[in-house]
Order: C-alpha cells, then structure tokens, then sequence
C-alpha cells in the first residue's frame, strides 16, 4: 500500500524527469464550425451563403444547406449565368438555371478561421444539356494569404 502512494506523489510531482513535465509550442488550433468561411470569387466571406459567385459572370443561388461541419458543407441550389444590364446584378434561379448539389472542402486555416478552398458540383435535376455543370465541375475558391 505504501509503495502504491510513493508512485502516486511521483507521479503527480513529475518526478519522471529532473525539471518536472514540460510542455513547450503554442497549442494546435482548434477552430470551431462557426470560424468555418467560404470566400467568393470577389473574396466576400460568407457562412452559409444563400448566393456564391464563381466567377464574374457564374454564380450559385438559392443554396439550401443541408450540412456546414468541421470538413465539408454540402447544399443544393442553382447555377446561373445571369445577364445583369447594370451593378448591382442580382442573379435569381431562372428558366436556365441548372439545378446541382454541391460540396465544399478543401479546408484551410488563416489564424484563428477557416475556409473552404474548393467547390465540387454534380447536376441534380436532369443531364447538363449547356455543359454548364461540367464546365464547373470542380473550382478552387479563393482563401486569404498567409
């Protein structure tokens, strides 16, 4: 019984090793859900964004989220080429909206957040009749500089 509570005080007193436990570097981060972004092509970040533009002239809209967790977000919406006369172009899910799922993932962590560095579509609806869907396929989305 004594030789038990000796090897107890050692061990809660670190007597392991001369200088006791020591713990040295920062701690890895551990970013939660909520520092979890996605950035357009403009570099707006977003969570959950009810619209993502692709590029200049490609955006996906009215995104309905089903998932947005620790390594991918997965929603279903629109892909559009909406023609806009003037600034501000609001894009809206017409008659040649393509109906596609979609999944972020490529994580990658700027300080304390994180952001979804790619965009893989798959058409939902009906076969991609424009190519639209396959010509976008697969987009890598911007993140900030280190």
């Amino acid at each position: 019984m004594r030789r038990a509570g000796v090897l107890v005080l050692c061990l809660l007193a670190g007597c392991t090793s001369p200088g006791g436990l020591r713990v040295e570097g920062p701690a890895a981060p551990t970013a939660s859900v909520r520092d979890t972004l996605v950035l357009d092509y403009a570099q707006r970040p977003a969570r959950r964004p009810e619209t993502l533009w692709l590029d200049e002239v490609t955006a996906l809209v009215d995104l309905r989220w089903s998932g947005w967790d620790a390594t991918r977000a997965i929603a279903t919406g629109y892909l559009v080429q909406p023609y806009c006369a003037r600034a501000p172009c609001l894009p809206t899910a017409g008659p040649d909206a393509e109906p596609v799922r979609l999944q972020l993932d490529g994580l990658v962590q700027r300080g304390d957040t994180r952001y979804y560095s790619h965009v893989s579509l798959t058409p939902t609806a009906r076969p991609d009749p424009a190519g639209l869907v396959s010509q976008y396929a697969s987009v890598h989305l911007p993140v900030p500089a280190r």
